[in-house]
């Protein structure tokens, strides 16, 4: 009993010494600056060094203590502190690293010695505050609203890849020029994929198609750069295949495809007509494989063909394919016209047929020809309706076959074909001296 009551009078001589080894190390800032008997240490003080980093001092004035602990507080300098490192004895400087810019952070620091299972703690510093750096500013300001979409190429389908358009908003007026970064994620990692000049706002890439693809855009200058812009995303989408329209009844059309893509949003179907318009008929679910064309009119020569879409955005098109509602045969083709041309400058030799197409209601045209232009006239190719011209081409070395005869063109839908166009002949000949062509009609 007498140790006990000796015990609580040394602890009552100390108010802020802890006894306890399991004593909070919640700091109290409003306690004493230091405890004489176990120092925290003189001149404790904080200097921001970096965007990230605060670097923190103290002098020791004894030599009695067995090391130091630094609490850090996000709430200012009376707020909630808790700790952060245990220092060695003879530490004199501790760096707190990975800190956020432009934000504050307070310190208190307090030294501490261990005898046997007792461990005794000053009191703590006075708060020691300081402002990690702000970042630099950019030179340039960062792109915006980046927008990642697949177009259709209208010339050339390439089963393996699409076009992406990648637009986006400049807010600069001193850049250089633009980098275009991508990658198969939002996160990266980034590669660039094309330098532009500056004031452009678009690039097109060319991606493989169901794979996922990302674009950021860096505004730079010969300062430096700017920040990335946020960057978005698009798959773009398989192409439907394997178009077919045929006329379902008297009063529809209907359409049928093959659905190649995973990651659609859905199909677009459109339509045109015979004035040469493409309209939109209808925006299908992800994946629909039909549809039927109920607004069609008899008699007309309708062009379909198919999109999916994603993000926005529309894959290559599917084929195009030709349907009509046939109750009568078409008018016959007019004004068939048959020749040879040489083009030497790059060593080819063209055959033409050209026509009038005088109908609105055929399926498609029939080129036939025949060695003398009266009797055995066979097939010679069959192009789509709305055409008018039939263009074959081979190298001068090379010739076409034949070349010589007559020609003539039928138009053909459902109810049957019309009757023949007139007949045209034509020859092919190659002087020495003047490559050329002769036509007669007959």
């Amino acid at each position: 009993m007498r140790h006990l009551k000796l015990l609580m009078a040394v602890c009552a001589g100390f108010s802020i010494a802890a006894c306890d080894s399991d004593s909070p190390v919640q700091p109290d800032s409003s306690g004493p600056a230091l405890f004489s008997r176990v120092d925290a240490g003189s001149s404790f003080a904080a200097s921001a060094i970096s965007t990230s980093e605060i670097d923190l001092t103290w002098q020791r004035s004894t030599p009695l203590v067995d090391g130091f602990q630094v609490f850090r507080s996000t709430t200012g300098a009376t707020g909630n502190y808790s700790l952060i490192a245990t220092m060695a004895p003879t530490a004199t400087s501790y760096a707190d690293a990975g800190l956020t810019a432009s934000t504050q952070y307070c310190y208190q620091i307090r030294s501490f010695k261990t005898a046997g299972k007792n461990t005794t703690y000053s009191g703590y510093s006075a708060s020691a505050c300081a402002t990690t750096l702000a970042p630099p500013s950019p030179p340039v300001n960062a792109p915006s609203d980046v927008d990642v979409v697949s177009k259709p190429d209208p010339y050339y389908v390439d089963p393996g890849g699409s076009n992406i358009l990648v637009s986006w908003r400049d807010n600069s007026t001193n850049e250089d020029g633009f980098r275009v970064e991508r990658a198969s994620a939002a996160i990266g990692p980034w590669t660039v994929a094309e330098i532009t000049w500056a004031n452009i706002t678009w690039s097109f890439e060319y991606e493989p198609r169901e794979q996922q693809v990302c674009f950021r855009v860096i505004a730079f200058n010969v300062v430096g750069a700017s920040l990335p812009s946020p960057a978005d995303c698009t798959t773009p989408p398989a192409n439907p295949t394997n178009l077919v329209a045929k006329a379902a009844d008297r009063q529809s059309i209907a359409l049928t495809w093959m659905d190649n893509s995973a990651v659609e949003d859905g199909y677009k179907v459109s339509r045109l007509d015979a004035t040469g318009t493409w309209s939109d008929l209808a925006v299908l679910p992800a994946n629909a494989v039909n549809y039927r064309d109920a607004a069609a009119t008899a008699d007309r020569t309708y062009t379909y063909r198919v999109q999916a879409m994603k993000d926005g955005g529309l894959s290559d098109y599917s084929n195009e394919s030709v349907a009509v509602i046939s109750t009568i045969t078409p008018a016959a083709p007019s004004s068939a016209s048959a020749s040879y041309w040489a083009d030497n400058e790059y060593g080819w030799l063209h055959f033409d047929v050209s026509w009038t197409d005088a109908s609105n209601n055929e399926e498609g045209f029939r080129i036939e020809f025949s060695a003398d232009g009266m009797s055995g006239w066979q097939m010679h190719a069959i192009v789509a309706a709305n055409a008018s011209i039939l263009d074959e081409q081979s190298s001068l070395w090379d010739s076409l076959t034949p070349l010589s005869g007559c020609y003539r063109v039928v138009a053909f839908n459902g109810a049957g074909e019309s009757t023949p166009s007139n007949v045209t002949c034509t020859e092919w000949y190659n002087p020495p001296t003047n490559l050329s062509a002769t036509a007669v009609d007959q």
